[in-house]
């Protein structure tokens, strides 16, 4: 990312993106808590070249997406879920699945519909 080789629609020379979702599945499955933006922050002081503040946030977001897909094709989870708990949540992998879990063993109850809709008034 730092030199300009991020992936791009067309090629992937690095397989960055499965190192992303190898990355993104272990954290998941062993139920670790890890910041992503902190593993990222030390990642970019240990490079020969400068990362600027764009570049750790591109890191970031490309690792977000890549949780997004995973989560919305692999384990089946609501688009709307996964994008709101990954809005505010998307840095750290397993806590993000345990909301998006906790979230949809809920969702379809009157008792969170009810709240959504006071939510939504407010």
């Amino acid at each position: 990312f730092a030199v300009g080789l991020a992936p791009t629609a067309a090629a992937d020379p690095f397989a960055l993106r499965r190192a992303a979702l190898g990355t993104i599945q272990t954290l998941v499955t062993s139920e670790k808590d890890f910041d992503l933006r902190e593993g990222i922050e030390k990642a970019a002081e240990l490079q020969p070249v400068d990362v600027s503040e764009e570049t750790k946030a591109s890191v970031l977001d490309f690792l977000v997406k890549r949780m997004e897909a995973w989560l919305t094709e692999s384990l089946d989870s609501r688009i709307d879920v996964v994008r709101s708990v990954l809005a505010t949540r998307g840095w750290n992998p397993a806590g993000a699945v345990r909301a998006i879990k906790d979230i949809e063993s809920v969702y379809d109850s009157a008792e969170f519909n009810t709240f959504l809709d006071g939510y939504g008034r407010a």
